[in-house]
């Protein structure tokens, strides 16, 4: 049985990302203002490891002191995110428009053998803080969903994950806190509590993600985005100790059985954004730890090059090409999915169990098209030397995103008149 979650809890967030996508839309106006001066957009970018696709040793900071974005997969993540520097941006009213643009957030997605969780909290135009936790019961079929909404003081979102503090503390009793400690004790602790409402439990519990650089490689790379934007992450799978309380029952997380993973993420999409994404991690029938990250990003310059696509296999992340996906766009619950990669590293087929989000607005200046799935994944990835490792019923999370604005339809009707 597929068990599609309600909507009724999404309409607050829905409306406040609504509501601010709509500015957004209206004040961008499409284009970056970088983009509107002309000119090559490569100028707007560091790359200094251009046609390598091996990690390499971070940079001090995501933006040089010539306010050029650097680009390329790193060995670790960057220590100093000093996004607003970037010439890109523009200044004066400029970098306010850009500003706008801004997409970052910090999210987990859990699973534990009864439940799985995915969470995070996103800074929408560093203004709002829009939260959501997600709760599913893999024996039961049931979903709870939780969302939290705070401005100011009611939330913060630390600017790496290195050190600092992420919170939000909304209204309606809802209470998510990240406290990183990569750089003293190379470890994540998350505290969560939810206030019982209508037909959702109460829900209370500390996790504590453990990221050891020399026991995993994590998937960090800054890329470039059509068609003079960018996109930095930091994506890695966690193994996980600790409980949560559901209601009357008591989940304790074990660091050898269960596994997280985190998305930090920064990025300066334009108005129209298009990705695919599948991610999961794991043990395989004989014990080898594997993982994936596997998006289809049409935003992206080049995907064979340019990607956020890798296999974590034991404690190595390969980097890897372009990945593709085959599923109905409109009802992505009902069929299977096929994803796979153009070397043949990656060939699954996924199979939707729960629909966490399901976001549709159709406003004419202001477009969503937005889910999120939980399923399970079936089939193989290859090595580095072509080996095929065989997958059953790895539980992992596909998405389909896009979203566009009114300037999309504007540049079209314009290129029509030509």
């Amino acid at each position: 049985m597929k068990e599609k979650m309600t909507r009724r809890e999404f309409v607050g967030m829905g409306g406040a990302l609504t509501a601010g996508a709509v500015v957004a839309a209206l004040t961008l106006r499409g284009r970056s203002s970088a983009a509107e001066t002309g000119g090559d957009p490569w100028q707007y970018y560091t790359v200094p490891y251009w046609g390598r696709r091996v990690l390499e040793d971070p940079p001090p900071s995501l933006v040089d002191q010539e306010r050029r974005l650097v680009l390329g997969c790193f060995k670790e993540p960057i220590r100093s995110i000093n996004y607003l520097d970037a010439a890109i941006f523009g200044s004066g009213f400029d970098r306010l428009k850009s500003r706008l643009g801004l997409k970052e957030w910090t999210g987990y997605y859990v699973q534990h053998p009864g439940v799985c969780l995915q969470f995070g909290l996103v800074d929408a135009f560093r203004t709002l803080g829009v939260s959501q936790f997600v709760l599913y019961e893999r024996t039961s079929k049931t979903a709870f969903s939780y969302i939290g909404i705070a401005l100011g003081k009611g939330y913060t979102l630390a600017e790496t994950t290195w050190d600092g503090h992420t919170h939000i503390q909304a209204p309606n009793g809802y209470h998510l806190e990240y406290v990183h400690e990569l750089d003293r004790s190379r470890k994540h602790t998350v505290l969560i509590d939810m206030r019982a409402t209508g037909r959702n439990p109460a829900i209370k519990g500390e996790l504590v993600l453990h990221e050891d650089l020399v026991t995993i490689q994590p998937m960090v790379v800054s890329l470039p985005v059509k068609p003079c934007h960018h996109m930095y992450t930091h994506k890695v799978p966690l193994q996980v100790e600790g409980s949560l309380t559901v209601g009357e029952r008591r989940f304790l997380f074990e660091p050898r059985r269960d596994i997280a993973i985190m998305d930090e993420h920064k990025s300066y999409y334009p108005p129209e954004t298009y990705w695919n994404w599948a991610t999961f991690a794991g043990y395989t029938e004989e014990g080898r730890f594997v993982g994936l990250n596997l998006t289809d990003n049409r935003t992206f310059h080049n995907q064979q090059y340019w990607n956020e696509n890798g296999i974590w296999l034991e404690n190595t992340l390969s980097m890897i090409g372009a990945g593709h996906f085959v599923m109905d766009p409109e009802r992505p619950m009902e069929s299977d999915w096929r994803i796979y990669e153009e070397q043949d590293r990656v060939n699954l087929r996924f199979t939707p169990e729960c629909q966490w989000i399901d976001n549709v607005y159709s406003l004419g200046f202001f477009n969503m098209n937005y889910y999120d799935i939980l399923g399970t994944f079936n089939g193989y990835l290859r090595d580095n030397a072509g080996n095929k490792i065989e997958l059953r019923d790895f539980v992992g999370i596909g998405e389909k995103y896009h979203v566009w604005s009114w300037s999309r339809l504007r540049s079209q009707a314009s290129a029509a008149r030509r």
